[in-house]
């Protein structure tokens, strides 16, 4: 992993990165760099910097994605918005471009077979809380943020979730640890519990 002064990953690995994952998705980053605009626009969305409205732009967006991705490897469902809410209109339009017939997802929500809650306590897990048939795959599990990490709690969950025949995984808040490179000391520092604390290092490396 390509190291900088000032963060723990170049501008051109995240921006490796942006472009690994498929771009019309537009997945949520939170980027290490003081000003991370320009990379994250550059890779996931080139020549669209102004945000589209309404239900022809949506539909003209749709019909260009789903075909494109009709045999994509990774994509096995669809995510209709994000937990801050979604566009119910374009329900019917996934279901009618997506030849495979995907599953759509209302993240934080119950939609049709999926449940997708988020955050949810172990007792909701443990006490067989499942919404009522529904199959259990939050799309953000746990957090990694004033939480000690998502290490902490997570096997714990994801036995759980692994023996429950109604589950079918789930999605960490954040992939690796962010933290900042000082010069002064050599160290990684990330304020405490005041970053985003993932499964892996700030370089990606195997934590202990």
């Amino acid at each position: 992993m390509i190291g900088v002064e000032g963060m723990a990953v170049h501008s051109l690995v995240l921006y490796a990165y942006i472009i690994y994952i498929d771009p019309v998705l537009f997945p949520d980053f939170h980027c290490p760099e003081s000003n991370p605009l320009n990379c994250l626009m550059e890779g996931i969305a080139p020549g669209i910097q102004q945000a589209e409205t309404g239900r022809v732009v949506g539909r003209k967006l749709l019909r260009e994605m789903i075909p494109r991705d009709v045999n994509h490897p990774s994509v096995v469902m669809w995510d209709n918005g994000n937990e801050g809410g979604w566009n119910i209109t374009y329900d019917h339009d996934f279901k009618e471009l997506d030849i495979q017939q995907r599953e759509v997802l209302h993240p934080w929500g119950a939609f049709e077979k999926t449940n997708t809650a988020h955050y949810v306590e172990y007792d909701y897990l443990s006490l067989d809380h499942f919404a009522p048939r529904s199959i259990f795959f939050p799309t953000e599990l746990l957090h990694g943020l004033y939480d000690g990490g998502h290490g902490a709690g997570l096997e714990d969950f994801w036995l759980r979730i692994w023996h429950h025949p109604l589950s079918a995984g789930g999605f960490l808040w954040v992939f690796a640890d962010e933290a900042v490179k000082r010069t002064d000391t050599g160290e990684l520092d990330s304020d405490g519990n005041h970053a985003p604390d993932g499964i892996l290092g700030p370089y990606h490396e195997k934590e202990r």
